[in-house]
């Protein structure tokens, strides 16, 4: 599409992609365009780095020796970190890339930092 001046000059061309979001389109329909990442595939990649957390967390209050908590809760997180670079590279989209990563990395911090918590009030009890 072309823009122009009152003479029929044409002094911008707005790109096909441009003129899909003014009319509304979701995507670019072109052959060959890949749409948007679906709203399942965006919190799946997150929702399963916190499945990972919750089940490094069970698995350390399990397992590990009290005094040695810390270190586990510690490498679970890093663990956490590297795997949810891994799915979020995964999904090949670079739209959103910051915000997933953001929020499967807190995410796991949260969870991860409330088994530190609650592992530390169960060393104390004793």
């Amino acid at each position: 599409m072309l823009f122009g001046n009152a003479t029929g000059n044409a002094f911008v061309a707005i790109p096909r992609s441009v003129e899909a979001q003014w009319r509304g389109e979701r995507h670019d329909t072109r052959p060959g365009r890949r749409p948007g990442l679906s709203r399942a595939a965006r919190y799946g990649s997150v929702a399963a780095i916190w499945v990972l957390a919750l089940v490094l967390a069970i698995v350390i209050a399990a397992v590990s020796e009290r005094a040695q908590d810390a270190s586990w809760i510690s490498l679970a997180l890093a663990a956490c970190v590297i795997v949810g670079l891994i799915a979020q590279l995964a999904t090949q989209r670079k739209e959103g890339f910051v915000n997933r990563l953001a929020a499967s990395v807190s995410g796991a911090f949260v969870i991860l930092g409330v088994t530190a918590g609650i592992l530390a009030l169960v060393a104390a009890a004793r």
